[in-house]
């Protein structure tokens, strides 16, 4: 890839030292397969787990006494209805009621959640956000703060992923499919893969 505006992950050294050829992806420099093939990868994933790097996504903590009402007004759906640690698949809507991407939101507690948006459209997401908060607290409607995280953000995925992150040290517990949680201080786990492994 060429270009001074194109974005790296943060573990792009440990992905160029396990071979991965990479390849542009929505302004990143992503790695695309490895020397074992995307047949043999993709085989692996469905029969025992794949480890993918998706922090090219974008992270969204948004806290504060109207974290509801503004996510209530961002997406078509009730924030006030999900309980502590569930996740819900949305959109963010524009104020014609058109999609402008599809996201996750988790409730991490009484007036805290997280977002995943994708990273084609992180700016304008975080932009349509920011206004939406702007406009709302200019009417003294609530308060809420927005923070954009930058995180290392990987998927585990295939039917030996639990296994898998239990090797690594990772508890996941009793981690319900569309629930997430915070497992250690500055993580952000959630079961909420939707590409046919869970």
């Amino acid at each position: 890839m060429t270009g001074d505006d194109t974005k790296h992950l943060p573990l792009e050294d440990l992905h160029a030292a396990a071979g991965a050829r990479f390849g542009a992806f929505a302004g990143w420099s992503m790695p695309l397969t490895y020397p074992a093939g995307v047949m043999k990868e993709h085989l692996h994933t469905r029969e025992h787990a794949g480890l993918f790097d998706i922090s090219h996504m974008k992270l969204f903590e948004i806290n504060g006494s109207g974290a509801e009402a503004l996510l209530n007004r961002a997406c078509p759906f009730d924030a006030g209805a999900l309980e502590v640690s569930q996740s819900k698949y949305t959109f963010f809507l524009n104020e014609a009621a058109g999609i402008l991407d599809d996201l996750i939101v988790t409730r991490l507690g009484q007036q805290r959640f997280m977002v995943v948006a994708n990273a084609g459209n992180a700016e304008a997401d975080e932009k349509h956000l920011r206004g939406l908060a702007l406009d709302v607290e200019a009417k003294g409607d609530f308060d809420a703060k927005i923070d954009a995280l930058d995180r290392v953000f990987l998927a585990v995925q295939g039917p030996e992923a639990w296994a898998a992150l239990s090797r690594a040290g990772i508890e996941t517990g009793s981690l319900l499919f569309m629930h997430g949680f915070e497992p250690r201080e500055n993580w952000f786990m959630s079961r909420s893969g939707y590409t046919g492994e869970d």
